[in-house]
């Protein structure tokens, strides 16, 4: 190779890497002035920016705040400690002028994510919060401020709240509760900061079925309140969420195996007196209607304003099946009285058998009344007659008469105390069937009546 090719190859690898070089530092250049940009962009925002300081230009102006709210789920609603929890996204759209900027001089940047730490945002929260752990507002919110180069500032985040909420237990399980959520600025006054609803309801277009709760609606309402401690009025977005119980749980858990065992209070009364099993089946329906009434004070929150529904059906079982229980008693004593000593007073003959034996339904009990001897005394003209013809008798004879005389009153006395104790187990039977009917139809009208007042029956409404 001469030195003149020896000259031109190495200007020619020269040339290539100087081409390679330029070609390098062109596209660092390029990616340099795209990621400037938006340095750019937030230094010049956040130069000589204060973000205690509201996005007004004069002091007299207002910050008005876009709020709207996205129910997701309800967590949880909590009728002993009246508490409800649910599951929302917040949207919060203000104008900012001070974080403005012309997207042509910044590459064309319209939007961009901010520190909700760095920028001024509305102090919004929870009025009625329960949380333990969190004031119900700031802290809750995670995500980014987005920035858009018109001054727009747009704020969504996922949150969940807990909130207290008055539940009226009155038609527990078949109740419709309405809980409030107020969100309000806690420090800025009208004059400083107002709120608007974007919607008049919430939106639900992405919430989830709860398995006890039936979502009825959650309107929004917008708020313009005095306080005593301040001049001017406090702007605040109320979402009332409205609610009702899926009543199947306590239907199938609670009522129907109340009912079934209330039966056989009813079913006691078919039972033989001589059974011996009648008080005993009474006091284990008085003891289960006990246990259930527990298991639903459990659930209830301890509050003397309202009876609950459910509450009022099992103490009024209770009641029937004592009231039956102290009939079950006089039955019982009806049945083994001892006519010898305690005889059937006239009254009690005339209103018992006389009366209430001879209806249709106890004419059966009665059949074989007929069948019952009479007295058995003796009329004068018989005395007569066996005087006459035992004194024609030698004494032998008329010893043996004496003695089957005697024989003759003793079976008269028994017949007669079998009588007499056949009165009163007929008796108890007549009553047996009245406390049966008795029962029947006060457990039905006292069941009608409870779940009458039932909104959900088309009863009473609150």
């Amino acid at each position: 190779m001469t030195k003149k090719e020896g000259i031109s190859l190495l200007l020619l690898i020269l040339l290539v890497l100087l081409l390679a070089g330029f070609s390098e530092s062109s596209r660092k250049r390029r990616g340099a002035s795209r990621e400037t940009a938006e340095k750019r962009l937030l230094a010049d925002l956040f130069r000589n920016y204060d973000s205690e300081v509201r996005p007004v230009f004069n002091d007299s102006d207002k910050v008005n705040v876009e709020f709207s709210l996205s129910l997701i789920q309800i967590i949880a609603v909590n009728s002993k400690s009246q508490l409800v929890t649910v599951s929302v996204w917040i949207r919060q759209k203000w104008t900012n002028p001070m974080l403005a900027w012309n997207t042509s001089k910044y590459g064309g940047i319209e939007s961009v994510n901010l520190n909700p730490a760095k920028v001024w945002i509305p102090d919004i929260i929870l009025y009625n919060n329960a949380d333990e752990t969190y004031a119900g507002g700031l802290e809750k919110y995670k995500t980014s401020v987005i920035a858009s180069s018109d001054g727009t500032q747009e704020w969504n985040s996922p949150a969940s709240f807990t909130s207290t909420c008055n539940i009226n237990v009155r038609y527990f399980p078949f109740d419709s509760q309405n809980c409030s959520l107020k969100f309000g600025s806690w420090t800025y006054v009208g004059n400083r900061l107002t709120m608007t609803s974007t919607s008049d309801s919430a939106d639900l277009s992405k919430y989830v079925n709860n398995g006890e709760w039936h979502l009825l609606a959650m309107p929004a309402k917008l708020n313009r309140v005095f306080y005593n401690c301040c001049k001017y009025p406090f702007y605040d977005v109320t979402l009332y969420l409205e609610i009702q119980r899926k009543p199947l749980y306590y239907v199938f858990n609670l009522i129907i195996p109340c009912a079934l065992i209330a039966t056989l209070t009813l079913i006691k009364f078919f039972l033989p007196p001589e059974s011996g099993e009648k008080v005993g089946l009474g006091i284990t329906v008085l003891l289960a209607m006990t246990v259930f009434l527990l298991l639903v004070a459990e659930t209830l929150p301890s509050t003397s304003d309202h009876i609950p529904l459910l509450g009022q059906y099992f103490v009024a079982t209770m009641f029937v099946t004592a009231i039956s229980l102290v009939a079950t008693c006089l039955i019982l004593n009806f049945f083994h009285r001892n006519p010898s000593t305690s005889p059937m007073p006239h009254w009690v003959k005339v209103i018992i058998l006389d009366y209430m034996a001879r209806s249709p339904r106890n004419a059966r009990l009665m059949r074989d009344d007929s069948v019952i001897p009479p007295s058995g005394r003796s009329t004068p003209c018989e005395r007569r007659r066996m005087s006459t013809v035992s004194s024609q008798l030698n004494p032998f004879t008329e010893r043996l008469l004496d003695d089957i005389n005697v024989l003759a009153e003793d079976v008269r006395a028994r017949q007669e105390d079998e009588r007499l104790r056949e009165e009163w187990r007929c008796a108890a039977l007549v009553l047996d069937r009245m406390f049966f009917w008795i029962m029947l139809v006060t457990s039905l009208m006292t069941s009608f009546m409870i779940f009458y007042r039932d909104p959900v029956m088309g009863g009473e409404i609150k």
